[in-house]
């Protein structure tokens, strides 16, 4: 399944309200997938779980994440897309943002090809 994989720093809820959202959105909370066996794991072995999957990982933790992101670049090893979020920009308390911001950027980049693409989500537009 290919979507979006939420990490320990998101509200499992967001992944709930994409889900069900209009479009739906595929994705899924560190905290309910496969039973939350990855809750507390080490981030490497998050990104190769979820590899298989085609899950992008989307994250407020730039600061462990993004070395990682360079160690397996440098060693030639793929991943399945990575996501993120500034504090600043969207708080993780703003549920309706987060959504709103997730939901843009799968309708706009979705159906691309992930492996190895990091991207900062950029705030929901205003209407």
């Amino acid at each position: 399944m290919k979507g979006f994989f939420l990490d320990e720093n998101l509200p499992p809820r967001v992944a709930d309200l994409l889900a069900t959202g209009d479009p739906p959105v595929p994705a899924v909370s560190v905290f309910e997938w496969e039973e939350g066996r990855l809750l507390n794991t080490a981030d490497e072995r998050i990104l190769e779980a979820i590899v298989p999957h085609s899950l992008i990982l989307i994250t407020y933790d730039r600061t462990s994440i993004d070395p990682l992101l360079r160690r397996w670049g440098d060693a030639g090893l793929d991943h399945s897309g990575v996501v993120f979020i500034i504090q600043s920009s969207i708080r993780s308390s703003d549920f309706g943002g987060l959504c709103r911001a997730l939901t843009d950027l799968w309708r706009d980049e979705g159906e691309f090809d992930w492996t190895n693409r990091v991207r900062y989500l950029r705030p929901p537009a205003l209407t």
